[in-house]
């Protein structure tokens, strides 16, 4: 399964091959969530049987899904930790390096995915508050009587209202 820590709640964005129930819900408070003990940075990375762990036993979410083996993967952009990349067995096992490898793999393909996707919509923003900027300038420039003209740093014209147009003789095109 894969989790998100989105603020101050985990977001279960896929349970692939987890049963429907539990949990019935997908997006919990963080001090709510059945997914904590995955969660946290001490959470151990390899459990090959969870009955050989006291704290691991008395979780309610492991044990509701008969878990008894997991490997953990997290994922962080940059030093922040923004969610893990889980998978469960219902038998103890012994996880191979192979797996491991796969696993770490996997969840570099995620983060770079997340990353990627947070500069696209960076990016999209940015230019969308750069039109919003332009078009409230445009707005500003056209309403006044006073003549108005942009350039650039190069020195050309950019931009020039009606009235700075009509003395310069020019069409405020």
């Amino acid at each position: 399964f894969l989790v998100f820590m989105l603020g101050d709640r985990h977001v279960l964005k896929s349970a692939w091959g987890i049963p429907a129930a539990p949990p019935p819900r997908t997006d919990f408070p963080a001090n709510e969530s059945p997914f904590g003990f995955i969660l946290a940075d001490t959470a151990v990375p390899v459990v090959n049987d969870s009955w050989d762990h006291d704290e691991l036993r008395a979780v309610p979410i492991l044990s509701a899904l008969g878990v008894r083996s997991y490997l953990r993967t997290p994922l962080a952009l940059g030093d922040v930790m923004v969610g893990v990349l889980a998978v469960l067995d219902h038998a103890p096992r012994s996880w191979s390096e192979k797996e491991i490898t796969q696993m770490n793999d996997m969840a570099a393909f995620i983060t770079t995915e997340l990353e990627l996707r947070r500069e696209r919509f960076g990016h999209e923003r940015a230019v969308a508050e750069h039109r919003e900027s332009e078009s409230l300038l445009r707005s500003v420039i056209e309403s006044t009587a006073l003549a108005v003209a942009v350039k650039d740093l190069d020195g050309r014209y950019r931009m020039i209202n009606e009235a700075g147009a009509a003395i310069l003789g020019w069409s405020a095109n």
